[in-house]
């Protein structure tokens, strides 16, 4: 039993994939197998880690006494790296190796094209201030920036149960 992998996992799944939920619009539409498919892939993992975190089950303790406390190389250093190694594959594969096939398809969506699919906004204003060449690297800074800014209250989500249910609630 590892805590401070959970800790690291915990703070991925409770800061960018929660955030990624208000960002994709994501709903509970019955009618819509796509909102509710993106829907339960955001949210099962935050479940998921609330449930272990704050319900620990028999065959794995999230924390006992000496390490229920969130440290900051686990909560923040660690998911930072992983954000940035996600950000580069996600560029090698999706803007270089697949860039042509996925450009002609219109009804194939990356997370790149469809929260920039209106050109329109600050943040696509932010990401063309390179010009067009550079958007899907701006993208990339874009991302991680509000990766880092999500992950950091994920911290106060671990030591916290009233905090993390409210935040999953809104």
């Amino acid at each position: 039993h590892d805590t401070n992998f959970f800790k690291l996992i915990f703070s991925l799944c409770n800061g960018p994939l929660l955030l990624a939920i208000p960002v994709f619009h994501n709903a509970l539409v019955f009618h819509s197998l796509d909102k509710t498919t993106s829907l339960l892939i955001h949210i099962s993992p935050v479940l998921c880690t609330y449930c272990i975190r704050w319900y620990q089950p028999m065959y794995f303790k999230a924390c006992d006494t000496e390490s229920c406390y969130p440290n900051f190389i686990y909560t923040f250093i660690y998911p930072i790296i992983i954000v940035i190694l996600h950000q580069l594959v996600y560029f090698i594969i999706v803007q270089l190796i697949f860039r042509k096939q996925i450009m002609q398809q219109p009804q194939a969506l990356t997370t790149y094209k469809y929260l920039f699919r209106k050109k329109t906004g600050s943040l696509y204003n932010f990401i063309s201030v390179c010009g067009k060449k550079y958007r899907p690297l701006m993208f990339g800074v874009l991302y991680l920036f509000f990766a880092a800014i999500s992950i950091i209250p994920t911290y106060l989500y671990y030591r916290s149960q009233m905090l993390h249910i409210i935040v999953i609630a809104l």
